[in-house]
């Protein structure tokens, strides 16, 4: 949402401060993706499904969300 400052920093979500929890779901199977693993998240009452890669890094960062100009 416009105003919102998410931050992505060891495979961790905040958004606003608040800490997104992730519960563990299972083993992804692809030999492509060797080791990654399928987690589930909620986020204002939605269910996620995330693939994560111990190997691989993200876009780890601070992020805010500007708000939207009316003309």
């Amino acid at each position: 949402m416009p105003g919102d400052e998410v931050v992505y920093r060891n495979k961790q979500l905040k958004i606003n401060g608040e800490s997104i929890i992730s519960s563990y779901d299972s083993v992804f199977k692809d030999p492509k993706q060797y080791g990654s693993h399928v987690y589930n998240e909620t986020i204002d009452g939605i269910d996620h499904r995330l693939l994560l890669t111990p190997s691989r890094r993200g876009r780890e960062g601070t992020y805010t969300f500007q708000k939207a100009h009316i003309s």
